[in-house]
């Protein structure tokens, strides 16, 4: 299934905090959705090196999750670029699939942070 005129931009939110550590379950986006935009506000990370939130996608049907996009906790909030959107075929995928998010830091722990809310825009 294509874009057709009049489709409308939706979207869904959760949040991810630095004690996300691992895959924290957002939300679903529904069978046939293309993420079209990904949005990430909040508070950057004062981490050591670097500090991550990854965002995943696993196929309702198969379970298998992929990274799909990563942002910049440290220093960058607001839109995603699409150049960050690493297993995005920007296509509808048939299935509804499962949206999780987990937070990585390298360097010295931080200690302030976060919470980021997560906009994922679909078509």
């Amino acid at each position: 299934m294509g874009i057709k005129i009049g489709n409308v931009t939706q979207c869904k939110v959760g949040t991810v905090a630095r004690t996300n550590t691992s895959a924290k379950y957002l939300f679903m986006l529904p069978a046939d959705a293309m993420i079209v935009g990904i949005r990430m506000f909040g508070t950057a990370s004062d981490a050591g090196t670097s500090a991550t939130v990854t965002l995943k996608n696993a196929p309702i049907d198969t379970g298998t999750a992929a990274s799909f996009a990563t942002a910049d906790a440290k220093t960058t909030t607001g839109a995603v670029t699409t150049g960050s959107l690493s297993g995005i075929a920007f296509n509808r995928v048939g299935v509804a699939q499962r949206i999780t998010a987990e937070y990585a830091e390298v360097g010295d722990a931080s200690t302030a942070g976060g919470s980021w809310t997560i906009v994922v825009e679909y078509l």
